[in-house]
C-alpha cells in the first residue's frame, strides 16, 4: 500500500514534470511564432515605407526635371523672340542708312537710343516696384502666419 502511494505519487510528479515541460515547450514555440509575426510585420512596414519613400523621390525628381525643361523652353523662346526683334531692328537701321544721308541717320540713331535707354530704365524701375510689393506682401503674410 506504501509502496502504491510512493509510485502514484512518483508518477504524479513525474507527470507533472512533464507537463510543465510540455507547457514551456508550447509557450516558447508561441513566443517564437509571435517573434516572427512581429518581425514580418517590421519588414513588410519597412518595405512599405522604402517603396512610398523611392515613389516620393522618383516623382520629385521626375517633376524636377520637367520643371527645367519646362524652363529651359521659356528661356529659349524668349530668346528666340529677342533674336528676332534684333535682327528685324538691324534689317530695319540697314535700311536707314541706305535710304537716309548721315546726318539723318545719325539723329535717328541718337534719339532710338535715348527711347531704349529710357524705356529700360522704366522697366527696370517697374521691376523694382513690382519686386517691392511682392516682397512687402510676402513679408506681411509671414507676419500673419
Amino acid at each position: 500500500m506504501l509502496d502504491n502511494e510512493r509510485r502514484i505519487c512518483a508518477f504524479l510528479n513525474l507527470w507533472k514534470k512533464k507537463l510543465r515541460e510540455k507547457q514551456q515547450a508550447k509557450w516558447q514555440a508561441d513566443m517564437r511564432n509571435k517573434m516572427d509575426m512581429i518581425r514580418d510585420c517590421q519588414s513588410r512596414r519597412m518595405l512599405r515605407k522604402a517603396w512610398f519613400s523611392w515613389g516620393q523621390k522618383y516623382r520629385s525628381a521626375f517633376a524636377n526635371q520637367q520643371y527645367k525643361a519646362k524652363i529651359l523652353l521659356v528661356a529659349y523662346l524668349k530668346w528666340k523672340g529677342i533674336f528676332q526683334r534684333v535682327d528685324k531692328l538691324e534689317g530695319r537701321a540697314e535700311h536707314l542708312v541706305v535710304v537716309r544721308d548721315e546726318r539723318l541717320l545719325l539723329r535717328c540713331w541718337e534719339s532710338w537710343r535715348v527711347g531704349a535707354l529710357q524705356t529700360r530704365t522704366e522697366k527696370e524701375m517697374n521691376r523694382r516696384v513690382q519686386a517691392r510689393i511682392v516682397w512687402q506682401a510676402w513679408s506681411v503674410w509671414r507676419r500673419h502666419t
